[in-house]
């Protein structure tokens, strides 16, 4: 971690915390997705590549190991959970990179709503 770059306080690090587990469980859950399977691997990657976004932007040594999954299985309502989760945080808490990851999420949204 470059130690120049300003880092989330605890809020904004459990939120990311919570925000990557959430994007996990909607990649896992993806095979509930009504559609193809070639529908349901587009979502999945994109949630797998939402979630690295996610992990990248957490402190050195942070992990969601301990996060407890999200209860909710439709892994749509999860990325909506998601964004929910960073928009309900104060941005500048958050670091750099947290709006292309709300941007991402935000796409993946609207591209899977049907």
């Amino acid at each position: 971690m470059n130690p120049t770059r300003p880092t989330a306080g605890p809020d904004g690090v459990e939120t990311l915390q919570r925000v990557a587990r959430s994007l996990i469980t909607a990649e896992v859950r993806a095979v509930d997705l009504p559609g193809t399977d070639a529908d349901q691997c587009d979502f999945a990657v994109c949630a797998a590549l939402l979630t690295s976004q996610a992990l990248r932007l957490l402190p050195a040594g942070v992990s969601v190991d301990d996060v407890p999954a999200p209860a909710e299985r439709d892994p749509l309502a999860l990325l909506r959970s998601a964004e929910q989760l960073i928009r309900a945080h104060p941005i500048e808490d958050l670091p750099p990179g947290t709006t292309a990851l709300v941007t991402d999420l935000r796409d993946l949204i609207v591209r899977s709503t049907p």
